[in-house]
């Protein structure tokens, strides 16, 4: 996570982890990993009716570099996203006796089924075409910059014509550092976290390899107003896979991996604060990750509200846990009507989450994105509303737009934290107006925008006027209604 994720931090509260119980380690797959019966042919089937291809992965507990494939390449959102969107991942494990049945319905475990495979290294990946037949096998570690050109050759289908080598050779992005980056400001270790002193506490969780990395310290670090920011925390610094020794702000003992995992920390970097409540004492966390819309495409229109943002990953807690841990009210978190671009297939729900502090303190309303540049539509679609920060304080009567790092908030105050809407794909006088009407029925659009973006004339019980939506869709088209710019 970088400093311009969408985030709302109310840095003057804190949180206690919690740290996940100690023991055997197994390599743990990401989430999105799909639990099936084994059965290639069903799975090659359900992928390819998905759009997608078969990923199988091959490992082995106390697998250094199965270790490195799951908290290296997998916390990097880039290939993550890719992988989720172009493959359905399965695992194995090369010891293991569940069984598998092979394409031609032959049974086998695990383990002789990766005799039959010839698995020699863990980890090995195949890579399945809708056939069946493999067009692909990775076998050991590959590096992040190698192993997203290998995804992106197998989900572009290049097989038909090039080779993989020929692609490797051309394709590969220039490696990131294969080393942490160290900053004089980190706390060197024995890492005692409990909060002693007045500071708070800001934990970084890197790997190395990792390009957003690089660039976290390469660029955010040097900006001299985060630089200014974090001289105001304790600054601690930890790699995704490391078991070094560490005390937490809760008290608990336990390795930085556990902690990490316990903490839910997927992708790299990712950064957790932490500090305490001025009347209480008490620790505990607030984060918010609200997702925006997806854009439309070809087929269906984009879904609404997705947490798609660093970590994608990450649950929010429920609203009643939160207000009943922290001195906050959730006002309301909702999807906002007509933040989706218009199209044949609309642009997805943006999210407007509204908060009440009930403590004075300083909140960090980090450059939102895309103010400037909405999500634009394709073939005529129309672009999406654009989010930002609305802070509202104590005493005053309208929401003003807010920018920047920790600034101070009276108690009583309200934000509007505010994502994007994805764009349209399409023509909107395409869509069809039995859809429109719903959407209007279901309050994704308001009756005018049906009117005005749509063509779509709806009576006052909501049914809908064909021969009034044909005309004004007609006439609308004649003048050429609301031209979009070129390059759309």
């Amino acid at each position: 996570m970088n400093p311009r994720t969408l985030l709302l931090w109310l840095l003057m509260l804190c949180g206690a982890a919690h740290g996940a119980e100690t023991g055997e380690l197994a390599i743990a797959t990401p989430p999105w990993f799909t639990e099936t019966f084994l059965d290639f042919r069903e799975d090659i089937a359900d992928a390819a009716k998905e759009g997608k291809r078969l990923m199988a992965y091959f490992g082995q507990d106390g697998c250094p570099y199965c270790k490195e494939l799951m908290q290296t390449n997998f916390s990097q959102k880039a290939i993550a996203d890719k992988t989720r969107e172009h493959f359905t991942a399965i695992a194995f494990n090369i010891w293991g006796d569940r069984e598998v049945t092979w394409t031609d319905g032959r049974k086998f475990s695990e383990k002789q089924f990766a005799a039959f495979l010839k698995i020699q290294f863990t980890p090995t990946l195949l890579f399945f075409d809708e056939r069946g037949k493999v067009v692909a096998r990775l076998n050991g570690y590959y590096p992040p910059q190698r192993f997203e050109a290998v995804i992106d050759w197998v989900a572009g289908r290049m097989e038909r014509d090039l080779s993989l080598a020929d692609h490797l050779k051309h394709s590969v992005k220039e490696a990131a550092s294969p080393a942490l980056h160290e900053e004089p400001f980190f706390l060197k270790p024995p890492y005692d976290l409990r909060r002693k002193a007045a500071k708070p506490l800001a934990v970084f969780f890197e790997t190395p390899s990792c390009a957003a990395c690089d660039e976290l310290h390469m660029r955010d670090f040097r900006n001299a107003e985060i630089a200014r920011a974090l001289e105001r925390f304790d600054v601690a610094r930890f790699a995704l896979g490391e078991r070094t020794p560490v005390v937490t702000p809760g008290g608990e003992r336990l390795p930085a991996e556990d902690w990490a995992r316990a903490l839910g920390i997927a992708y790299t970097p990712s950064v957790v604060f932490f500090g305490v409540n001025p009347d209480t004492r008490r620790r505990f966390v607030v984060q918010s990750i609200e997702g925006g819309g997806w854009g439309g495409r070809p087929y269906e229109d984009g879904e609404s509200g997705t947490v798609s943002v660093c970590q994608g990953d990450v649950r929010n807690g429920s609203i009643e846990g939160i207000e009943m841990k922290c001195p906050v009210l959730v006002e309301e978190r909702a999807l906002r009507r007509d933040s989706g671009g218009p199209g044949k297939f609309r642009g997805g729900l943006a999210i407007d989450m509204r908060v009440r502090n009930f403590v004075a303190g300083r909140w960090n309303f980090e450059r939102a994105r895309r103010r400037g540049c909405p999500a634009w539509g394709l073939w005529d679609g129309r672009p999406g509303e654009t989010g930002g920060y609305y802070l509202r304080r104590a005493g005053e009567d309208e929401f003003r737009a807010m920018d920047g790092a920790r600034k101070p908030v009276e108690a009583d105050s309200v934000v509007i934290v505010r994502t994007g809407g994805g764009g349209g794909w399409g023509d909107p006088l395409e869509r069809d107006p039995e859809r429109v009407r719903w959407d209007v029925l279901e309050e994704m659009i308001s009756l005018a925008a049906a009117r005005e973006h749509y063509g779509v004339v709806l009576g006052e019980d909501m049914t809908l006027d064909t021969e009034a939506t044909i005309a004004l869709r007609r006439s609308r088209k004649r003048r050429g209604h609301d031209a979009q710019p070129e390059g759309n």
